[in-house]
């Protein structure tokens, strides 16, 4: 209000900001922490996504602090927190791969090499196997 008159009401949005995840890689399943700012005081409808893959439910959330799994079919790539529909900046996470077994266990140059373990995501089979990967010596 100036000299009697009301003013325009503008409003702003802040961005929620990831400043650092904690540790730095990791393999699936395992419990990360995610810094940073304006993520909310609970997480509500707000999700945390791994390179385009929810975490779902975080086992806690508040305005500073994620902690969260890193879900079975995450890979490694950018990491966003959307609270309220506005998304926040991008921050890079590698997610290290499992590799279980291989089959067959001994092969020739050109021959294909089936691997199964964690990591791989769905680009290159299910998730947990890594299908028709060729090596040549």
């Amino acid at each position: 209000m100036v000299n009697g008159a009301i003013s325009d009401t503008k409003y702003f949005l802040i961005r929620p900001k990831i400043n650092s995840i904690t540790p730095d890689s990791s393999l699936v399943n395992t419990a990360i922490t995610v810094n940073g700012s304006s993520f909310g005081t609970s997480q509500g409808t707000s999700k945390f996504y791994i390179n385009g893959i929810s975490v779902g439910t975080a086992q806690s959330w508040n305005n500073t602090t994620i902690t969260c799994t890193v879900p079975w079919n995450a890979t490694s790539g950018p990491c966003t927190v959307v609270v309220n529909g506005t998304v926040s900046d991008t921050y890079w996470y590698k997610v290290k791969v499992t590799i279980d077994s291989t089959t067959p266990k001994v092969a020739w140059g050109g021959d294909s090499v089936y691997f199964r373990g964690r990591g791989f995501g769905d680009t290159y089979g299910y998730g947990d196997t890594m299908h028709a990967a060729y090596f040549y010596f």
